[in-house]
């Protein structure tokens, strides 16, 4: 009964035989078993069987084992590919590998990140086992930006005196990939009475959502000048009439 030698994976490990031993003269002989595991990819293992009669005759029956593995390891929990904003990008995710012979395996991971818009992030995780035997697998995520800059602190339309105009508001702008991005700002104004000063702030990201926001300032004048140094009425004798005052004037909006 002792069993022939054999080359199987590694997790078809057999059970152990039933090797008998018949002597000429002391009949069925009790049989000591004894195993020994090698180590490496593959190894062995040797099972030897021995007999022995009353009169220290021997026999020792082998089975040699070889285990080999060629099977690769079994990844888990690996993440779908997904498409997202760029403040929604995901975790790097929990991911588990098992092998049919090699009871821990070290995964390495890597991660490469492209430029552009979208851009791409790629996640790869590799697993070896100990007879080499190797797998990966890989998550690409792709990140868009489709929402546009918000503004803040942008002022409301007004209508003023001339004299009233409002300074320039300090316009901010924050973006969701981006975080503070600069305002670029522009103004144009009409002529006549009354007028309109309009005030344009544009904020562009770098995939080109744009936002723009504006305030449109009315300006009025409905303050009449103001005289300076008129002389007060008199009355004189026709030789002594005044010489004409020099009469000035100064308005709110027109400077002379």
């Amino acid at each position: 009964g002792v069993p022939s030698d054999l080359t199987i994976e590694c997790d078809a490990i057999l059970g152990e035989a039933l090797v008998t031993a018949v002597d000429n003269c002391a009949g069925s002989l009790p049989v000591i078993f004894n195993e020994v595991i090698g180590t490496g990819c593959p190894y062995t293992i040797t099972r030897t069987w021995t007999a022995t009669d009353l009169c220290n005759n021997e026999v020792v029956g082998t089975q040699i084992i070889t285990l080999i593995d060629t099977v690769n390891p079994v990844f888990g929990n690996v993440p779908n590919d997904v498409i997202v904003e760029c403040n929604a990008i995901p975790d790097t995710a929990s991911v588990t590998v098992n092998d049919n012979c090699t009871a821990a395996i070290d995964i390495s991971f890597t991660e490469i990140t492209t430029t552009g818009c979208p851009y791409t992030i790629t996640r790869k995780w590799v697993a070896i086992d100990d007879c080499q035997n190797a797998d990966s697998v890989v998550q690409v995520i792709t990140v868009e930006d489709t929402t546009a800059p918000i503004f803040g602190n942008v002022p409301s339309n007004v209508t003023v005196e001339c004299d009233a105009i409002p300074s320039v508001a300090n316009v901010t702008a924050t973006d969701n990939c981006l975080g503070n991005i600069d305002v670029e700002f522009s103004e144009t104004q009409t002529s006549g009475c009354p007028y309109s000063i309009a005030r344009v702030w544009t904020a562009t990201d770098s995939c080109g959502n744009q936002t723009i926001a504006s305030q449109l300032i009315i300006v009025e004048d409905n303050t009449e000048p103001v005289l300076v140094n008129v002389p007060n009425d008199v009355t004189v004798d026709c030789e002594s009439i005044p010489t004409v005052a020099n009469v000035t004037a100064s308005d709110n909006c027109t400077p002379n």
